[in-house]
């Protein structure tokens, strides 16, 4: 029963390296759950269905099943999640606007046009657009309104920073999905999800240390309220 999968890890033990990561950053949210809130919460559910899409990604791969209709519903997942994470941290009318827009037309263009059985590259290089481009406008209200002193201990900073270079490298590997799964004998399928999965345990990493530092950065304000009750 369990042999398909045992023989998955087997022959493929270095694809679960970014799973690890996904573990660790899950667990990182539990453990600071009482302290993650507003728009890290959206990014806690994101790890939270991710790791049941991933589940599935592994069950269909071991039975020897197509599993690129579960990529596309990764990628609305991850869009919802982070487009609903800077729409509750960016206190801009027009930004926010602009995030539910492009979140709608690109809802209902995927859910239109939804793959079940190739990965829908256009979209996910739509997708990943607009993860760079939710970055930006988050870097922009960040500078502008310099509320934060120290950008390298500010939980967001580092998961808007994982999130770009996420989105950044992983479109440009998308950008080569359709070739490589239409023409299999011309590119190195293998480079291409390895190269992919380096990017994705990056990401994990800085949400996990996304949580740590808002968990922190609560304790501490705490700590000043409680001194400042005390005075």
């Amino acid at each position: 029963m369990l042999e398909p999968y045992i023989r998955l890890f087997i022959n493929y033990a270095d694809w679960f390296i970014s799973d690890l990561f996904l573990l660790i950053a899950l667990g990182t949210g539990l453990i600071c759950y009482r302290y993650v809130y507003g728009g890290a919460r959206w990014l806690f559910w994101l790890l939270v269905l991710s790791f049941f899409v991933e589940l599935l990604l592994i069950h269909y791969a071991a039975l020897s099943k197509n599993n690129h209709f579960l990529l596309n519903v990764s990628s609305i997942i991850e869009t919802a999640c982070l487009a609903g994470m800077y729409y509750s941290i960016i206190m801009r009318k027009w930004s926010r606007i602009f995030i539910v827009v492009s979140f709608l037309i690109y809802l209902s263009i995927s859910i239109y046009s939804f793959e079940w059985l190739r990965i829908a590259d256009y979209m996910l290089g739509v997708q990943r657009l607009m993860m760079i481009v939710y970055v930006i406008l988050y870097f922009q209200y960040l500078l502008s309104e310099l509320k934060v002193d120290y950008l390298m201990g500010h939980s967001f900073f580092w998961i808007s920073a994982g999130a770009l270079l996420y989105a950044s490298g992983t479109l440009f590997i998308f950008l080569f999905v359709k070739i490589t799964f239409g023409n299999p004998n011309d590119g190195d399928f293998s480079w291409y999800m390895h190269f992919a999965q380096a990017f994705n345990s990056f990401f994990y990493i800085t949400l996990a240390v996304g949580f740590w530092l808002q968990r922190r950065e609560i304790q501490l304000e705490q700590a000043k309220q409680g001194y400042k009750l005390g005075r």
